[in-house]
């Protein structure tokens, strides 16, 4: 008597899945508060396990083999792709000084030695007869394990390191009471350009004269500070090391503070509103907004594959060759040309008849070098270039800037019915020289001045005089500010300057105080 068997589901087909899982568990376990969102983890992971899933039927299909054979090819082919990034960056750093390192670790000689190990491995799989089952099991038990020990390191570090709800400065900011009362509230606008240098800097390091432009907001009613320096050489701790008016003296930028920005430094609305000045000004009676003129009309959530969690897991595998670039352009400059209209919001806030403090963040002048001079759209030309040079290119986009905010300002003073306060300031200046990485910190006095010199004019209201010393950072402009129109008594703080050196070491160095 014969009994029919029950068809069964090959689970070989899950041995590549669980990679896939454990990766994703790995990169979550070390990144859990960087700001990544469950849409984003659900729509990446779906998408890996659609390509593991083509690849493995693709595989069977191409070299005719059992289930199992196909299966382990694929979980080969893509432990040498999840292999990529890492040993990319190892092999970078362990031959730094050698003269290995313009080859065996750059891509150009790295990434024909994986596609030749795939194609091996493939070659490998054509011609066997062995079975694989053995192995994918044992395979999928040790994923299973990694998965489980990963998962309770990702609770684990959820924990321990918690995300804020909000910014949470640091000690000696100053506050004021619910009963203050302002002297004056005239609206008051910060903006601030990404990248864009001090006068003598662009002289110095580009050959640029922006005498001209700076002379045309002199014109306008504005005063250019002589010296102005940031704090950071690094947007996540300068713009709000700024908006709260103090010092962020961590040791280590992979802090939870670091990790949290990542997430929100793309969202000048929730910087400002979540910031000492924001609170301060809502305090006594102002809308406190954001703006950001980088990105596109399009929302970046309607894209939950470009995002942070997307760039961890890129990073891992060949794709990191140039699809960064890729990324950095969807994301934040998609459609870039809407950059004037963008910039253009602002002018809406001068219709709304209470005091109103704006933050409007431009992306400009900083890389990817989008536009001329003329605003004209260059696709390709900035985005396939990592890092700040041409220096040419950088002013174009600079002077193409100037225009618009020129234009901006003007508007605002012209229809306002009361004089308003624009700060005009940039987080940083430009970093066209990056010094060797060779030891821990090692930079020169000319990149701490480029990087550290930036932009720093204002256009202050008769009722609210400001004035600044010749020598002012960031921490003190907002207080100086604020004590001009409210009547606040903020104390400056000492002038200090710090760096993130290029050389991976991750540790803030205070080089002026």
């Amino acid at each position: 008597m014969s009994m029919l068997s029950r068809p069964t589901v090959d689970l070989s087909i899950f041995a590549p899945l669980l990679l896939i899982v454990y990766v994703v568990v790995f990169e979550l376990s070390r990144n859990v508060n960087q700001g990544i969102r469950a849409q984003e983890v659900i729509s990446v992971t779906a998408a890996l396990f659609a390509v593991v899933l083509v690849s493995l039927i693709s595989f069977k299909f191409v070299i005719r083999k059992r289930t199992p054979t196909a299966a382990f090819g694929s979980l080969l082919i893509w432990v040498l792709v999840f292999l990529y990034g890492p040993l990319q960056s190892q092999l970078h750093q362990w031959l730094w000084d050698s003269d290995q390192l313009f080859t065996l670790s750059r891509h150009r000689g790295l990434l024909p030695i994986i596609a030749i190990a795939i194609l091996l491995v493939f070659v490998w799989m054509a011609r066997s007869d062995r079975d694989f089952r053995p192995a994918l099991k044992i395979t999928s038990l040790v994923l299973v394990v990694l998965i489980g020990f990963n998962s309770l390191v990702l609770i684990d570090n959820r924990r321990a390191v918690s995300v804020p709800d909000q910014f949470q400065p640091p000690d000696g900011i100053p506050q004021i009471d619910g009963e203050f009362v302002p002297n004056n509230r005239p609206d008051i606008y910060y903006i601030l350009l990404d990248g864009y240098g001090r006068e003598d800097v662009l002289l110095e390091t580009a050959g640029f004269d922006n005498s001209e432009f700076l002379g045309r907001i002199l014109d306008q009613g504005f005063a250019v500070a002589e010296l102005p320096t940031t704090n950071y050489n690094f947007t996540a701790y300068s713009i709000p090391s700024a908006l709260n008016m103090g010092y962020i003296e961590l040791e280590d930028v992979n802090h939870a503070f670091w990790r949290y920005q990542q997430g929100s430094i793309l969202n000048p609305d929730q910087l400002i509103q979540n910031s000492t000045a924001g609170e301060i000004a809502a305090k006594i009676g102002y809308k406190v907004r954001g703006i950001d003129a980088s990105t596109s009309k399009l929302k970046k959530d309607a894209f939950p594959l470009f995002g942070p969690f997307s760039g961890l897991l890129r990073d891992l595998t060949p794709l990191k060759i140039d699809l960064w670039q890729f990324n950095y352009f969807w994301v934040r400059q998609l459609a870039g040309r809407n950059l004037a209209d963008n910039m253009s919001r602002l002018l809406s806030v001068i219709e709304d008849p209470e005091p109103n403090l704006t933050f409007l963040y431009v992306g400009a002048p900083h890389p990817p070098f989008l536009y001329d001079r003329k605003g004209e759209f260059q696709i390709g030309a900035g985005t396939q270039q990592q890092g700040w040079r041409p220096e040419s290119k950088y002013i174009e986009q600079l002077e193409y800037v100037n225009t618009l905010v020129e234009n901006l300002v003007g508007t605002i003073i012209q229809d306002s019915d009361e004089e308003p306060v624009i700060i005009l300031t940039s987080d940083h200046g430009p970093h066209f020289q990056v010094p060797e990485p060779a030891d821990e910190y090692r930079h020169s006095d000319e990149a701490i001045v480029m990087q550290a010199g930036i932009l720093l004019a204002t256009h202050s209201a008769s009722s609210c005089p400001i004035e600044f010393p010749d020598e002012v950072t960031h921490v003190n402009v907002l207080r100086r500010v604020f004590n001009g129109c409210w009547g606040t008594s903020f104390e400056d703080l000492p002038n200090k300057t710090y760096i993130i050196p290029n050389d991976g070491s991750n540790k803030l160095r205070l080089v002026v105080d």
